[in-house]
């Protein structure tokens, strides 16, 4: 849809929109981050470019759904640990009542 909207505009205007999109694409520091920097010269087509914003987009994607599985896994360790301390802290009461019950036969 994008693009059969780009074929009403004159080649000037999707060149200046083309240009724009580059800019854009190339300013885009999330993707900085996750891909080696790519140049975007002048005479690349606005379906490249649109490729090259969906190849982008889905690499920051990527990135997002691992820090989201490392997130989730550290979730898990930090709730194991809890539960281990308490359990742990169960089986101190544990001691304590029975502790408490030998003192009383013995008195």
């Amino acid at each position: 849809m994008l693009v059969s909207f780009a074929d009403h505009y004159s080649a000037h205007d999707r060149h200046l929109v083309e240009r724009r999109l580059a800019q854009a694409l190339s300013g885009l520091s999330a993707a900085a981050e996750t891909a080696p920097a790519t140049f975007v010269g002048d005479d690349v087509s606005s379906r490249e470019l649109l490729q090259l914003a969906w190849d982008r987009a889905e690499e920051e994607i990527e990135s997002l759904q691992a820090e989201l599985r490392l997130l989730r896994q550290r979730h898990r360790e930090a709730e194991h640990q809890l539960l281990a301390r308490i359990h742990q802290r169960k089986r101190l009461q544990q001691t304590i009542l029975e502790s408490a019950g030998d003192t009383a036969t013995a008195a």
